[in-house]
């Protein structure tokens, strides 16, 4: 190499020299910083690099020379390994890695802002046509949907020109091959169906016709980036053909899952298909409020013909999402008192019982086999003399019980409901009476005029309110406070000592719609004369999915020894005077008693405790000369339950024709 090549690198800082290069280039250093400043521009800059070094080829050690300082300038002598040359590579495989993370931020962020925006314009489109209602025609709001539905597709395709070039260019001829051969064998399949009559044609063609349209919108979008909106409208596609065919807004449910899912995995992203998901809900719902299958529609509401196949398919879609919403609109409500009961029951505030095992049955007032022979109902127009089918649901009352359990009032509420009020109905054949053990089922019915509603979707509730009673008992451990203060100190289980497994006793109470809790505290219970007993919690639970009402009478039972001083603070109410002696303490609580202290107790919807606090009058009664007294506690609650059942009802008036 010619010795005027070269020029010394100085430091700016010190003034030293510190290396060579040659004339007219950058650092390399600051040639790959300059470089990689602009993310686009990073491969090419990285090429010319490339070049840059393949011109400096590393000639082999021993025939490499590298300038060295003389006194009349620089001569030439072997290159050092860390030449000029690999600098120069490292810089460039530096920058080539900076353009691939540059590149990718860039792509995210670019989906991002465009899935960001989709979302934005598909809010405000909803804004625009739910506010637009009080001064535009239906007609006119639905042709700005269809106007927002093209600029979606224009935001969402390089042009019309490119999304029909790549429709039919490239890897896109394999997919409308496959489609082809999809609808047909869709097509044989449902001819098949047609003249053999083993299934149905129509669900076979819907089929068909679902799986072919969304291969095509899954795939063209998959392969080429294009037409996003079609293919992000797939899981609402998918929703609405499954929910139709199969009658039920579950299948809805699951379709929409589905779309969401694929849509999640081909995308590389899970915020996609949930923002996807919830917008193809709301469009969903916003679409089925917007078809009116009454006779008089409201303003803003298309009306569609109920005898017809699609009102038909409408009103069951109706009927259906009403009770699904319906079914789930407390499910905040429970959610929020599983919480607080489980919190409560970590922190000893309820008691939880268990039924008895020796129950072969279940106890209590059934409600079964609730249903209507007509889940549509068509009103005729009102002429003098014709007469109108009422709406009839019906169901059947049966009763277990003991053999001497107390006789049972029945009283037998119904009435129509739907999102904006109630009508009541008439009860055949008669709201109230008496069932005893061994009675025969009885047949009810809930009769309602179908002229006493208006169009659309009700539930037809039946009500029915029983008394019935339920018992419990707890064993409980009681010790003398000496002897037990001696097993702490030795760190021994005193119940292991006595050979007792049952550690952790539970309150076993009879079979019916409530549940009894009983809780006594750590065991076993220390024992001294006139000193504090333990403090007894009772937990009334509903088990059933009716509803608790009004606790009739409330009573409990406590070993012999015992004294109640205070239930929820209140003065022994209801305790007989032979607390505290050598018979059983027994506490009747009466109506005025359970209203003030049990009924505002429900802290917990269906669950309420009562805290009573004792008193060691006689511990010599209470242990009984026994190392390890067992006692039992008896709990006994009379009440009125509530059950309810729903039946889905459809009323239409049928038009008068011209």
């Amino acid at each position: 190499m010619a010795e005027d090549e070269f020029e010394d690198i100085v430091d700016e800082e010190s003034g030293e020299v510190t290396g060579f290069r040659r004339k007219g280039r950058k650092e390399p250093e600051r040639a790959a910083s300059e470089i990689s400043e602009s993310g686009s521009h990073a491969r090419e800059s990285s090429e010319e690099l490339d070049l840059d070094s393949r011109e400096h080829e590393i000639e082999p050690e021993e025939s490499r020379e590298r300038p060295r300082r003389s006194p009349d300038g620089w001569a030439p002598e072997s290159h050092d390994s860390e030449s000029e040359s690999g600098r120069l590579r490292r810089a460039g495989n530096v920058v080539r890695e900076s353009g691939r993370t540059g590149a990718a931020i860039h792509a995210f962020t670019q989906s991002s802002r465009q899935v960001f925006a989709n979302v934005v314009f598909v809010i405000v489109t909803l804004g625009l046509f739910f506010f637009s209602g009080g001064f535009l025609s239906i007609w006119l709001r639905l042709g700005l949907v269809g106007v927002a539905v093209i600029l979606l597709l224009f935001m969402n395709a390089p042009g019309l020109r490119q999304v029909i070039q790549n429709l039919w260019g490239g890897e896109n001829r394999n997919v409308l091959r496959n489609t082809v051969v999809i609808f047909i064998i869709g097509l044989i399949i449902t001819l098949a169906g047609y003249f053999s009559g083993m299934f149905s044609a129509f669900f076979a063609f819907v089929i068909t016709l679902v799986v072919t349209i969304i291969y095509v919108l899954l795939h063209l979008d998959v392969k080429h980036g294009r037409i996003n909106f079609l293919y992000y409208l797939a899981p609402l596609v998918l929703m609405t053909i499954t929910a139709w065919v199969f009658g039920s807004p579950w299948a809805g449910i699951v379709g929409l899952l589905a779309g969401c899912i694929w849509l999640g995995w081909e995308k590389q992203s899970i915020g996609v298909a949930v923002i996807v998901g919830i917008v193809s809900v709301v469009l969903f719902l916003v679409i089925l409020s917007l078809i009116s299958v009454e006779e008089e529609p409201e303003e803003g509401k298309v009306a569609v013909d109920p005898n017809s196949r699609f009102g038909r398919m409408i009103a069951l879609q109706q009927e259906l999402w009403f009770r699904f919403i319906r079914t789930f609109r407390d499910v905040p409500g429970r959610i929020k008192q599983f919480g607080q009961r489980q919190v409560a029951i970590y922190s000893e505030d309820i008691q939880i019982g268990k039924v008895d095992k020796y129950a072969v049955k279940k106890m209590g007032l059934f409600l079964d086999n609730v249903g209507t022979d007509s889940k549509r109902v068509f009103v005729p127009p009102e002429q003098p003399g014709r007469f109108t089918e009422p709406i009839l649901v019906y169901g059947e009352l049966s009763l277990e019980g003991f053999e001497d359990s107390a006789p049972v009032n029945v009283r037998i509420t119904c009435h129509a409901e739907n999102l904006t009020g109630n009508v009541s109905g008439l009860v055949r054949p008669d709201d109230s009476f008496v069932m005893v053990h061994g009675d025969p089922p009885i047949d009810i019915g809930c009769v309602i005029n179908p002229r006493d509603l208006s169009d659309g979707q009700y539930m037809i509730v039946i009500d029915v309110a029983f008394n019935f009673k339920t018992e419990a008992y707890m064993r409980g451990y009681f010790m003398e406070q000496t002897r037990l203060r001696a097993y702490t100190r030795e760190k021994t289980d005193p119940l292991a000592e006595f050979g007792i497994s049952d550690k952790d006793p539970k309150a076993v109470f009879t079979s019916g719609p409530v549940g009894i809790g009983v809780g006594l505290g750590s065991l076993p219970v220390p024992v001294a004369e006139d000193m504090h007993g333990p403090t007894v919690k009772i937990t009334v639970e509903d088990l059933w999915e009716g509803r608790l009402g009004n606790v009739e009478s409330f009573s409990f039972k406590l070993p012999p020894g015992l004294a109640v001083t205070a239930i929820e603070g209140k003065n022994r109410p209801g305790c007989d005077s032979a607390c505290g002696t050598s018979d059983p303490c027994i506490c009747a609580l009466q109506r005025d008693d359970i209203d003030s202290l049990f009924s505002k107790k429900q802290e917990i919807a269906g669950i309420s405790t009562l805290r009573i606090n004792t008193d060691v009058k006689d511990a010599a009664v209470l242990l009984g000369n026994a190392p390890l007294a067992i006692r039992n506690i008896e709990v006994a609650a009379s009440y009125t339950y509530n059950l309810q059942e729903l039946v889905p009802v459809a009323v239409y008036h049928e038009r008068v024709q011209p």
